[in-house]
């Protein structure tokens, strides 16, 4: 019996049921959605048990014979859910790690001496960089096992030793300079651009190979019903090879939050299948919903109160002292 039953029963234990330190929601399969109790957490307990029971329900049918077609990129591995089958395969080959793991030495160096005063090493940075450079050494002398192409190696093999170069003439000046720092990475930016390259041509090229191998084995309704998800790390950098793909190969268009979404859904640090189906599945309920109770069925990809908001600040002038802050903080 919860606080609220209880006083309903009786005025005499109000006062124990407004001190009590925890008390049982009337809605234990969401214990933390607000209202928690009475008969206001009892309706909308209504509305969210109804909403998973839809989501629950809709996952089943994404893949199932008949049902619609879902395409999943959980963090490089491509997931298709299709005829009652799922398939995976892994579109960032091993050449990107080991290529992006040279790039990295680059960046290790930068981390250590950008911190640094002009003039002698400190003892801690020299032993910092000295493992460094021992580690670029290991790595060299194991370039030719790697499952790289001929170009890719000898790309990676230059920036490998740009850094040792680097590295041991660092050490034995035993002195940091800045622009010496800024010289040489100037003069490995051609390099590292081609290795960029190498990289995100070796990924879309698997990446094309999988999804049209995918797309041949469907019918026209079925691809015009495929559902696209892409997953992401939180606050991903701008343009993702992913998101440019996907767009260019369906005519998508990723814009701010999920309002350009219908059918292609961009989802924020969730890598797992299960995750990526629901939050497809509520992707299509609410447009079903909104396109019904609202009119628009890009309603609730916007913020509830964005429309209200934005109307409600055009009216009013908040822009003042303000003005000018991100800038400056920047800097």
């Amino acid at each position: 019996m919860n606080c609220f039953t209880k006083t309903m029963l009786t005025l005499g234990i109000m006062t124990v049921c407004q001190n009590a330190v925890a008390f049982s929601p009337d809605c234990p399969a969401f214990p933390h959605y607000k209202p928690t109790n009475g008969p206001l957490a009892l309706m909308n307990c209504d509305f969210h048990l109804q909403y998973q029971k839809h989501i629950d329900d809709m996952v089943k049918t994404f893949g199932a014979p008949f049902g619609r077609p879902v395409i999943l990129d959980l963090g490089g591995t491509f997931v298709l859910k299709y005829n009652g089958q799922t398939e995976k395969v892994r579109v960032i080959p091993d050449s990107y790690h080991d290529m992006k793991t040279f790039g990295h030495a680059l960046f290790s160096i930068y981390l250590v001496l950008s911190p640094e005063s002009q003039g002698p090493l400190r003892d801690e940075t020299k032993i910092t960089l000295s493992g460094i450079k021992s580690h670029i050494e290991q790595s060299e002398a194991v370039l030719s096992t790697l499952e790289l192409t001929p170009d890719e190696a000898t790309l990676t093999r230059k920036l490998a030793d740009a850094a040792r170069q680097f590295l041991n003439q660092t050490l034995a000046d035993n002195a940091y300079s800045p622009e010496k720092l800024r010289k040489f990475y100037d003069s490995t930016a051609a390099t590292l651009d081609e290795v960029i390259m190498a990289a995100a041509k070796n990924e879309l090229t698997l990446a094309e190979k999988t999804v049209d191998a995918w797309l041949n084995r469907m019918s026209p309704d079925e691809k015009s019903r495929l559902a696209i998800v892409v997953a992401t790390v939180h606050q991903a950098r701008a343009r993702g090879l992913s998101l440019q793909y996907f767009e260019k190969k369906f005519g998508f268009h990723a814009g701010e939050g999920a309002q350009n979404e219908n059918g292609f859904v961009v989802l924020e640090s969730t890598f797992s299948e299960k995750e990526a189906l629901e939050q497809l599945a509520k992707h299509y309920i609410d447009r079903e919903a909104a396109g019904m109770i609202l009119h628009d069925p890009e309603r609730l990809q916007r913020d509830l109160l964005a429309d209200a908001t934005g109307r409600i600040l055009n009216s009013k002038n908040i822009t003042g002292d303000a003005a000018g802050y991100g800038s400056a903080r920047s800097h």
